[in-house]
């Protein structure tokens, strides 16, 4: 067997790609209800930065120029789920988000906007899927 795993337990892309499908399965049947057959779902690790009082999230410059919104749900470093209740998010597309959000730079040099998580819509959860939602 080839060990797919690089340095320090990093997976490869072919693991997350297979990890990510594996997430939005849960989430694909309200993607179906709503129509959203081209969902943007890219899960990220939420995390409080240091000098932050919140938690957040951060995405690329290449994941922002979508245009698109953007569903998530909360995972670990390695693509496991850390919510039980399999919480799905929604990032509205924010077409300034170059000049809101903060950027920060890696040790390995990789750009990345950082958004609070106050800012993610909670769509639903284990204990709402399925249940039709009232409007507001």
């Amino acid at each position: 067997m080839i060990n797919t795993k690089s340095k320090e337990n990093q997976i490869t892309s072919d693991e997350r790609r297979l990890k990510v499908l594996e997430l939005r399965q849960e989430h694909q049947p309200y993607f179906d209800a709503e129509h959203i057959s081209d969902a943007i779902f890219i899960p990220k690790m939420a995390y409080r930065p240091p000098g932050k009082d919140e938690l957040h999230i951060s995405f690329f410059a290449s994941e922002l120029q979508k245009t698109q919104d953007i569903y998530t749900e909360f995972v670990s470093s390695a693509y496991e789920c850390e919510d039980p209740k399999r919480t799905l998010y929604l990032f509205r597309h924010n077409p300034f988000w170059s000049d809101e959000y903060e950027l920060i730079v890696s040790n390995a040099g990789f750009q990345r906007y950082l958004v609070p998580v106050s800012e993610l819509k909670i769509i639903n959860d284990i204990t709402n899927r399925g249940k039709k939602k009232e409007s507001k």
